[in-house]
């Protein structure tokens, strides 16, 4: 992997215990150290941080998508992040091609059945 995506700050994919994780690079050398977005520390050598341990997160997948069929990174990981920043933004509904998912928020979001939308 070229040493430009492994620039503190970095967003990437890092291939976790059970899954790929979104993370932010946090210091580069001998180690590379990940920041989980998820709240756990990763270390990997810098001699392993290979595609298949460490991948760039496109755009598209840090800012999220209303359609995730448009994402750059699709896999479970790229799934599952964009549905939970949705959810924190109080965006609900979103959509995989002509399939549309929700998401239970479990409390009150104004505006979104108000009586323009409902008629």
């Amino acid at each position: 992997m070229s040493s430009q995506y492994l620039e503190p700050g970095a967003r990437v994919w890092v291939k976790g215990k059970k899954t790929w994780q979104p993370c932010t690079v946090t210091a580069t050398g001998a180690m590379v150290k990940f920041k989980s977005d998820y709240g756990e520390d990763l270390e990997y050598a810098q001699a392993t941080c290979t595609h298949d341990v460490v991948t760039t997160m496109h755009q598209s997948s840090i800012e999220g998508v209303e359609d995730m069929a448009t994402l750059s990174d699709l896999h479970e990981a790229a799934i599952l992040y964009n549905i939970r920043l949705r959810y924190k933004k109080d965006l609900i509904y979103t959509f995989i091609g002509s399939i549309l998912s929700a998401i239970n928020p479990y409390k009150q979001i104004p505006d979104v059945y108000t009586a323009e939308l409902i008629h």
